[in-house]
């Protein structure tokens, strides 16, 4: 792995304009503190000035705390371009009951773990609520496609559009659960 000397010698760059900073901020703090109270009772420190140079320092600190937040995040870039670089040209899934339903459509990978005698679907709404059940006949152990049309089998009636989610209830021929991923 090559070392990126550019990064070493900015980090080095920003911790050292950091060390600055909170010196001159110490001194400017002591100097400030010194000032209002040795300054003289009948001619105070114009206020408006004691504000601007207030403003300014603090100004430089959130400079500082930004600099620092944009260098976690092309730290943090660098390293999520790279990873995502490997997945090119791959298939990517994810585990996951939802599926959102446009067109009409909605569909769900399912993969069994072992062979199953009985396999109960249903698509949920999003409030829980059972829009349709489906009993596939395909059940052997391995991955399964389900589209579903958005039509209830019973009755027909039409989905509306939005968030779904699969439920899957698979029993083998003894009646013991098989353990299944969406």
């Amino acid at each position: 792995m090559a070392i990126d000397t550019n990064a070493i010698g900015s980090n080095t760059t920003v911790n050292a304009s950091r060390q600055r900073m909170a010196d001159n901020f110490e001194m400017f703090l002591s100097l400030l503190t010194t000032q209002m109270k040795n300054q003289d009772p009948l001619s105070p420190m114009d206020s408006n000035q004691f504000t601007q140079q207030l403003t300014q320092m603090t100004g430089v600190e959130q400079q500082l705390l930004t600099n620092d937040l944009l260098q976690t995040l092309v730290n943090n870039s660098n390293r999520g371009i790279s990873e995502a670089v490997g997945l090119i040209g791959k298939e990517v899934r994810a585990v996951g009951a939802a599926a959102v339903m446009r067109d009409g459509q909605a569909e769900w990978v399912y993969k069994l773990g072992a062979d199953a005698s009985n396999v109960k679907l249903e698509v949920l709404d999003a409030n829980g609520k059972v829009a349709a059940t489906i009993y596939p006949t395909e059940n052997e152990a391995g991955d399964h496609v389900f589209t579903w049309d958005g039509k209830d089998p019973a009755s027909g009636a039409r989905a509306t559009e939005g968030t779904y989610f699969l439920r899957v209830t698979a029993t083998d021929a003894g009646g013991s659960t098989v353990p299944y991923t969406t």
